[in-house]
Order: C-alpha cells, then structure tokens, then sequence
C-alpha cells in the first residue's frame, strides 16, 4: 500500500495526569496513544504521519490545544477526512459564572474554568465548517470515566462541584454542517468505563478493534463512518449494558471512508469511490416517492422487517418517519435490500416505484 490515505488528518488528545483536577486512570493516555498509533500506521489506517497531531498530559494545555485546533482549521483541505479524538475529563458547572460544558485540558484551574478550560461554544466553532472546511469530519469523544463494573454513577467528577460528561446539546452543537458525525463513548447520564486490569476504556478498545478492520465489509479496503459506530454500539453494550455509546450526524448524504481496512490491502484508496458505491441502490426520485407512500403507517411494517430498534424508531418525529427510515437504512448500508424486502412483503406498488425510478451511475467520483 503505497498511498496510503492522504487525505487523513487528526488531532488526538488523552489526559489521565491531570495537574490540578482529579487524575485519570492510565488507560485514558493509552487510548490516545494507540488511536494516534494505529492512525498512521501503514498496516492500518494509513494516515501520513505528518498529518496526526497526538498530545499527552502536560502537552495538552488549553493554549496548545487551541493552536493545534487552528493549525487543524488552516491544513484541512475540504475533501479531507478529519478526526478529532479527546480521552479526558469532560465537565459540566450547572450553575454560577462558570456555567456550561467543558473539556477540561490538563492545566485547567476548577475554579475558574471559564478562562482556563475548552467551553463547548469554544469548541463548536473550532470544529465548524466555516473554520474547517472538510466536508467529512468525526469527533471521537471518551470524555467521562469510571474506573470499575459497579454503579455507573460513581464516574469521576473533574473537582467538586462539577459534574463529569457533556450535555447532549453539546453533541448536537458539535455535528451542525455537511458530513459532521459525532461519536461519544456514552450518554449524558452515563459514564464511560474502564473494566479492571484493561488496557484501554472500553469505547476506545472497541473503536480500535473496528479500525483495525472489524468494522469494514469482507470486500472494502476502507473502514466507512456507520458500521465503525454500528460496531462499537454493539460490542460496547454487549459488554457493560450501563455504557451506550452516543452518534450523532448532520447531512450525512455518504457513508465516507473513515482509514484504510488494514493498509488497504484489497485496493489502493485512491480506486474506490471515497463517497459510496458508484450506484445508489435506490434513485432519488424513487426514494421521494417512497417517503410519501409510506406515510400511511406501511414504514413501521418495513422498520420491523429491518430491526430498527424501538427506541430509534421512538425518536422519529411524527410524519417524518418514512425519510428518517430511509436514511436510516443508508447509513446502515441497507438500501439494496430494500426492493427484496418489499417484494416479500407484497407491497408491489412500492416496488414498481423503484423499478420505474433506476438509478444512474453517479457523476460525482
């Protein structure tokens, strides 16, 4: 694998020797280091060396911070995918002059986190389009911990009076523009855990099993965004059923290539189309056609057919349903079930729309 992928950027951060906040258990800075590792790593992920920023403990400052996000924002170009990773404390002050969502960077002083910790704002315009222009960027968030298996409310908080995690707006905040995916290793109310004698947290030992190519399909030299997520989802609760991984997107028309499936070694990145397949499963047209067929109640019998769990299909808000099971069936790569599916379910005229819509190969590769 020559080329690796060139288009790869990072900026990995892991904090565990926090210099005046509670420490962190030493699994935290491994997880970043491996991340940073596998990353550039030529039998894996294939990103330039260069191009992966890694900051540790006393490295990772609030200045240094700031400037490795703005040196993130200047270098990316807008067909780069670009990875944002911080294993560390996240906190949230409730109330006071303080109040808000944090990242906590090493020298963050707790009693004035305002001026010396990342707000959430701060961080939201570092991240946003109109600062990094890629169109493919993913935040990887592990930023609350328990260091144990027992009552998941025993995370450790930052210092006193602030509370570990970040509030779901910030998720939301972080994913607004074009090909923005956000990935927390747990809710809001939840913690992320660390099981005894492992090496890395739980979320990030999974996101490097699914890196390192268990997330990728058996014919794909590339590991895409959503089966990254559907695995780590997966594995994470299989593990610990307090712990629920978090994802979050906004406009994610391609389930784009997040590394290389172990150094590429099917095909050379540049041979595959970085946005999809070169042909929908399903034309646009056909799937505006669908979205409004479907609003009589026909999506819940199709969501069922597919195991959409109950409490996704719970969030769709009423009358958007049929859009929101279609995009949920692209990002689970699915779509090309979808006339096979509706043939067994005799809905035919629902089938003669995709038959009367083909799809054309695309012209944006």
């Amino acid at each position: 694998m020559a080329e690796g992928f060139a288009s790869g950027r990072a900026l990995v951060i892991g904090i565990a020797n926090y210099q005046n906040v509670k420490k962190l258990p030493a699994a935290v800075r491994k997880d970043a280091e491996k991340i940073a590792e596998l990353l550039q790593s030529a039998a894996y992920g294939g990103y330039p060396p260069g191009q992966v920023k890694l900051l540790l403990d006393e490295q990772a400052t609030a200045a240094r911070i700031r400037h490795e996000l703005q040196e993130l924002g200047q270098n990316a170009k807008p067909g780069d995918t670009v990875v944002f990773f911080f294993s560390g404390h996240g906190g949230r002050k409730p109330n006071g002059p303080d109040a808000g969502n944090y990242l906590i960077p090493y020298d963050c002083n707790p009693s004035n986190l305002r001026n010396s910790a990342i707000e959430s704002a701060e961080l939201t315009n570092f991240l946003s389009a109109s600062v990094i222009k890629s169109q493919r960027l993913v935040v990887l968030l592990d930023a609350c911990f328990s260091a144990g298996t027992g009552d998941p409310k025993e995370g450790i908080e930052p210092a006193d009076g602030i509370k570990a995690g970040l509030g779901s707006d910030v998720y939301d905040a972080l994913r607004t523009g074009t090909g923005r995916v956000v990935m927390a290793s747990s809710r809001e109310d939840e913690v992320s855990f660390v099981l005894p004698g492992a090496e890395h947290s739980l979320f990030t030992q999974h996101l490097l099993e699914a890196l390192r190519g268990k997330a990728a399909l058996p014919s794909e030299s590339v590991v895409r965004v959503f089966p990254v997520f559907r695995y780590v989802a997966d594995t994470v609760q299989a593990a610990n059923p307090n712990q629920h991984p978090n994802f979050k997107a906004n406009n994610l028309e391609d389930d784009y290539p997040l590394a290389l499936n172990q150094g590429g070694k099917t095909a050379t990145f540049s041979s595959l189309a970085a946005t999809g397949s070169q042909t929908d499963p399903v034309s646009g047209p056909a799937k505006a056609e669908l979205a409004r067929r479907l609003l009589d109640g026909r999506w819940d019998r199709l969501a069922q057919y597919f195991d959409v769990p109950p409490e996704t299909r719970a969030r769709w808000t009423q009358g958007t349903e049929p859009s929101k099971l279609l995009d949920w069936l692209n990002l689970n790569r699915r779509l090309g079930d979808l006339r096979k599916s509706l043939v067994l379910l005799g809905e035919n005229d629902l089938v003669q729309v995709i038959d009367q819509n083909p799809t054309f190969p695309r012209q944006d590769l």
